[in-house]
Protein backbone atom coordinates (compact mmCIF):
# COMPACT_ATOMS: atom_id res chain seq x y z
CA UNK A 1 0.00 0.00 0.00
CA UNK A 2 1.19 3.79 -0.84
CA UNK A 3 0.75 6.23 2.41
CA UNK A 4 1.34 9.77 2.27
CA UNK A 5 4.60 10.75 3.28
CA UNK A 6 3.41 14.11 5.58
CA UNK A 7 0.08 12.90 7.03
CA UNK A 8 0.27 8.98 6.47
CA UNK A 9 -3.00 9.19 4.56
CA UNK A 10 -3.78 5.62 2.77
CA UNK A 11 -3.57 6.66 -0.98
CA UNK A 12 -4.60 3.34 -2.08
CA UNK A 13 -7.79 3.46 -4.37
CA UNK A 14 -8.16 -0.48 -5.01
CA UNK A 15 -7.58 -2.99 -7.66
CA UNK A 16 -8.59 -1.37 -10.96
CA UNK A 17 -10.50 -4.45 -12.04
CA UNK A 18 -13.09 -4.26 -8.50
CA UNK A 19 -12.97 -0.72 -8.96
CA UNK A 20 -14.52 -0.69 -12.23
CA UNK A 21 -16.47 -3.87 -11.55
CA UNK A 22 -18.76 -1.87 -8.88
CA UNK A 23 -18.90 1.32 -10.74
CA UNK A 24 -19.59 -1.03 -14.17
CA UNK A 25 -22.24 -3.39 -12.69
CA UNK A 26 -23.79 -3.67 -15.96
CA UNK A 27 -20.85 -5.12 -17.76
CA UNK A 28 -19.59 -8.10 -18.34
CA UNK A 29 -16.57 -9.07 -16.79
CA UNK A 30 -14.29 -9.34 -19.95
CA UNK A 31 -15.66 -5.63 -20.69
CA UNK A 32 -14.67 -4.44 -17.80
CA UNK A 33 -11.16 -6.44 -17.53
CA UNK A 34 -10.59 -4.03 -21.05
CA UNK A 35 -11.58 -0.99 -19.61
CA UNK A 36 -8.85 -2.18 -16.76
CA UNK A 37 -6.21 -3.48 -19.02
CA UNK A 38 -6.56 0.40 -20.65
CA UNK A 39 -4.50 1.58 -17.20
CA UNK A 40 -1.86 -0.90 -17.57
CA UNK A 41 -4.21 -3.62 -15.50
CA UNK A 42 -3.49 -7.55 -16.25
CA UNK A 43 -4.18 -10.62 -13.99
CA UNK A 44 -0.85 -10.82 -13.45
CA UNK A 45 -0.12 -7.19 -13.13
CA UNK A 46 -2.53 -6.54 -10.62
CA UNK A 47 -2.68 -2.36 -10.29
CA UNK A 48 -4.34 -0.27 -7.89
CA UNK A 49 -6.14 3.34 -8.33
CA UNK A 50 -3.80 5.93 -6.27
CA UNK A 51 -5.73 8.54 -4.60
CA UNK A 52 -3.71 11.31 -5.08
CA UNK A 53 -4.02 14.45 -7.56
CA UNK A 54 -2.21 15.63 -10.11
CA UNK A 55 -0.99 19.53 -10.80
CA UNK A 56 -0.06 19.88 -14.24
CA UNK A 57 2.26 23.68 -14.33
CA UNK A 58 2.66 23.20 -17.98
CA UNK A 59 3.24 20.63 -20.65
CA UNK A 60 6.64 19.36 -19.16
CA UNK A 61 5.93 19.85 -14.81
CA UNK A 62 3.33 18.20 -12.70
CA UNK A 63 3.59 16.80 -9.35
CA UNK A 64 1.33 14.70 -6.99
CA UNK A 65 -0.23 15.72 -4.32
CA UNK A 66 -2.31 14.28 -1.03
CA UNK A 67 -5.97 14.20 -1.83
CA UNK A 68 -5.76 15.22 2.29
CA UNK A 69 -3.63 17.23 3.11
CA UNK A 70 -2.35 18.78 -0.35
CA UNK A 71 1.57 17.54 0.84
CA UNK A 72 3.19 17.13 -2.72
CA UNK A 73 5.07 13.67 -3.24
CA UNK A 74 7.49 13.11 -5.74
CA UNK A 75 6.43 11.29 -9.43
CA UNK A 76 7.60 7.77 -9.19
Amino acid sequence: MTYCCYCNYNLDGGDIFIVLSEKYPHLTQVEVMKKAMLYGYTPENRRHFINMAMVYIDESLCYKTCIKCNGINPLR
